[in-house]
């Protein structure tokens, strides 16, 4: 074994040597410990806390406040104590977090406090303290509800504060509460939604009823199947079908693929001139007040197109074209939704940017399902559409997303200047990727990471980049979009 080879190197070599344990290196007690030991041998520490460390760079100020913030905002609105924060920490502890999390209770205990304090000598309340205090006043009896009836509408956005108050608010006898929410549009658990408050309903309200809202006046039928289908396939997610009224029966999905994202832009004002060209000519039907909504949408704000204000000003007459982040984009609706930034990377959507370990100890449970707020927030993207969704994905690095609805057959993604995606023919649901072993170039399964092995040799390298049969892309078309993606 490793351990007694080096053991036994050392002593060969007469060098000084002193082990730890994984568990110590997760507490802490081994940088403690090589203190002691470097010490002990005479070593004189010198700590600096102007030097630079290797690994990632420390929190700045800005950074470490908006933490805390964000923290104190979740701590607050799930009415957590200190203590019930501390033993999160110990239960943490085992994990590779434990430490930090014990070190960070330390600073938001004393951040916390001196926050406090201000709110009182100013005569302040914070947001999350109206919800409190609000319920706290009905709770022990120095305000009687008069409200017979309550309504809250975004139900599914709503925190456990927010919950504690409608309890108190509806718990006479003769109150009645009516909650409308949609669990698939469940987007807000970093600002402090709990999810489980509509899922668990029953848990938190008794003796309800459920009527579904099963009817959309927006999405088309075959949009409406597609969405459905891909949101559901979390288990967690309320079961509903959905109907439209909608009677768009052109195709509604429609996806593009690049290997240059500096084409994307190119290819999209095309689309835009062609758009414009067809309601000009009074072959395209226009959206109310005489011009169609085209509405960009993008993980990030980054993901705006450097164009937009250019396509703003050009098709001013035809088109009222904006930009939105997904997020920002709930409640709102266009004829055409653009939905870019569909690649499979840590900026790319769905995002794979993990949220800081310490905000768990006071986050609402995290769900078991993988990314299953990225798909609701994938859904509420491509429900935004009453007539056509366009996707702009990568052909390199398609999001898994795209790769699942092309191994459903719900979708076909256009190769526009590279060569076309294949299906794995193993799992159904990777797609097959150029991938090189020394210097030999293979295909293999998107879906490597996650058990699918599937590998398939490639006899002559000059043909690397194109695998064998595309059922599920196609090449573009001679015009600048099919009829399917400008009607």
């Amino acid at each position: 074994a490793g351990v007694h080879w080096k053991r036994a190197l050392h002593k060969e070599h007469g060098t000084e040597l002193f082990e730890t344990t994984s568990a110590q290196i997760r507490s802490n007690e081994a940088l403690n410990r090589l203190g002691d030991e470097l010490v002990s041998r005479g070593v004189e520490l010198n700590f600096d806390a102007t030097r630079k460390t290797v690994g990632q760079p420390p929190l700045t100020d800005k950074q470490l406040a908006r933490t805390l913030r964000v923290f104190q905002q979740h701590v607050k609105n799930n009415g957590l104590s200190q203590v019930e924060l501390e033993r999160a920490a110990q239960e943490q502890g085992g994990q590779r977090h434990g430490y930090r999390a014990g070190l960070f209770l330390k600073i938001f205990e004393r951040v916390s406090a001196e926050w406090e304090r201000r709110l009182r000598a100013g005569g302040y309340i914070d947001f999350e303290d109206m919800l409190r205090l609000a319920a706290e006043h009905i709770e022990t009896g120095r305000y009687e509800s008069p409200y017979t009836v309550v309504l809250a509408d975004e139900f599914q956005d709503s925190s456990r504060a927010r919950v504690r108050l409608l309890q108190a608010l509806t718990k006479a006898d003769d109150a009645h509460l009516t909650v409308v929410g949609d669990d698939w549009q469940g987007i807000n658990r970093f600002a402090g939604a709990d999810l489980r408050v509509m899922s668990e309903f029953g848990a938190f309200f008794s003796h309800s009823t459920t009527l579904q809202l099963a009817t959309t006046f927006r999405c088309p039928q075959a949009l409406c199947d597609v969405t459905s289908e891909f949101v559901q396939a979390n288990p967690k997610q309320l079961k509903k079908v959905v109907q439209s009224t909608s009677g768009y029966e052109n195709r509604p999905l429609q996806a593009y693929g690049f290997n240059d994202p500096s084409k994307i832009e190119a290819h999209i004002e095309q689309q835009l001139e062609h758009m414009a060209s067809l309601l000009n000519q009074g072959k395209l039907q226009a959206g109310k007040g005489g011009r169609t909504t085209v509405l960009f949408l993008g993980r990030y704000l980054n993901d705006q197109p450097k164009r937009l204000q250019r396509w703003s000003r050009r098709f001013a007459e035809q088109l009222d074209v904006r930009f939105k982040t997904v997020h920002a984009s709930k409640g709102l609706e266009a004829e055409y939704v653009y939905v870019l930034g569909l690649v499979e990377d840590r900026l790319g959507f769905p995002s794979q940017i993990e949220d800081d370990p310490v905000l768990e100890l006071a986050m609402p449970a995290a769900e078991t399902f993988a990314m299953a707020e990225e798909r609701r927030l994938f859904y509420v993207a491509l429900t935004r559409a009453s007539r056509q969704v366009r996707l702009y994905t990568s052909l390199e690095k398609p999001s898994r997303f795209v790769t699942e609805l092309v191994s459903r057959e719900q979708l076909v993604v256009e190769a526009v200047d590279g060569e076309a995606l294949e299906t794995c023919p193993k799992c159904q649901s990777g797609v097959l990727k150029l991938r090189t072993s020394g210097h030999s170039p293979f295909h293999g399964c998107s879906r490597y990471s996650v058990g699918c092995d599937f590998t398939r040799p490639i006899k002559d390298p000059k043909t690397a980049a194109s695998p064998a049969g595309r059922p599920d892309v196609r090449s573009p078309t001679s015009g600048p979009a099919s009829k399917d993606a400008t009607t």
